[in-house]
């Protein structure tokens, strides 16, 4: 039983591929998730993913990204919607506001994280204006 199949697929890149320039893995098999499922719904359930390992840039991204699109489209789903971050922005933000490491800090993450705007405000309420705002436009985007 595992509860995800990326850490292996990591493992395969690392060790048994271990090969200099970028690799292009995919893979789908059966999970089990640890929280109990809702009523109707199944714990153990399909997992199919794509990995992208050596190419640390944007073009690494982009091409990730690009394959999530065309293959949802593929599938049939239309009028798609993808909400994309990178926590290295909030890390700066986060660090620059002098918060890095404090509890107040992962609390303000978790808001986030969950678009919980009333929270944030109410956490970088005491922050100068600049890092208030700057925080508080996250998780609008």
């Amino acid at each position: 039983m595992r509860a995800d199949i990326t850490p292996q697929i990591a493992r395969i890149d690392a060790h048994l591929l271990n090969t200099a320039g970028v690799n292009r893995l995919c893979y789908a098999g059966s999970v089990l998730r640890a929280t109990p499922a809702p009523p109707g719904m199944m714990r153990e359930v399909i997992q199919l993913g794509a990995e992208l390992f050596g190419e640390a840039g944007i073009a690494g991204d982009r091409e990730a990204i690009g394959l999530l699109i065309s293959s949802l489209e593929a599938v049939g789903l239309a009028g798609l919607h993808l909400d994309l971050g990178h926590v290295g922005v909030y890390r700066a933000l986060a660090g620059g506001a002098g918060l890095a490491g404090s509890g107040e800090e992962a609390m303000l993450f978790e808001a986030i994280r969950t678009k919980d705007l009333p929270s944030v405000r109410e956490l970088t309420a005491r922050l100068p204006a600049a890092w208030r705002d700057a925080l508080c436009v996250l998780p609008t985007l």
